[in-house]
């Protein structure tokens, strides 16, 4: 093959990149846009279908055109030290919302109740993963709104 050949391939294969990455980020990056797709992060983050992430971040991000980068930036915020964590707590969280007291963590239990857990896991994550999801969303929102605020602002002052 001759040299501007694969030049013009290479080319053609660089734009599809930079139009892919573009797709990813689904528009411009508004504290909206930021706020929902933290959110969408943290609920896919935080299921326990910890090799699954990636798919169902361009799942979910795609369609509803979230920023997949950053979504999927969040879910690996749920890596396994603090996975352990937030499943303790969802634990906890259930048991107390399903039984009126905590569960303690003893093997010999566990095997012998493990429909009990499982119940009080899913109903902890019902609870525990949406309100994170929401606080780290509204929280991404806010920031990304007063550093846009603050960059338009820049400008201005500097000029005096």
């Amino acid at each position: 093959m001759s040299r501007s050949r694969w030049r013009e391939r290479r080319e053609q294969l660089r734009a599809q990149v930079r139009d892919g990455w573009k797709r990813l980020a689904g528009g411009e990056l508004t504290p909206a846009h930021a706020g929902w797709s933290v959110f969408a992060g943290t609920l896919i983050g935080a299921t326990p279908l910890l090799g699954l992430h990636l798919v169902l971040t361009l799942l979910v991000c795609l369609p509803l055109r979230l920023d997949a980068r950053v979504a999927y930036l969040v879910t690996q915020v749920c890596n396994p030290i603090l996975t352990v964590w937030l499943w303790w707590a969802e634990l906890e969280l259930g048991s107390w919302l399903h039984t009126g007291h905590g569960r303690p963590l003893v093997i010999a239990d566990i095997q012998h109740a493990i429909g009990a857990y499982i119940v009080d896991f899913l109903y902890g994550a019902l609870v525990l993963t949406p309100a994170l999801a929401a606080t780290l969303g509204l929280a991404t929102s806010a920031w990304v709104a007063s550093r846009s605020a603050k960059s338009r602002r820049a400008p201005n002052s500097s000029a005096r």
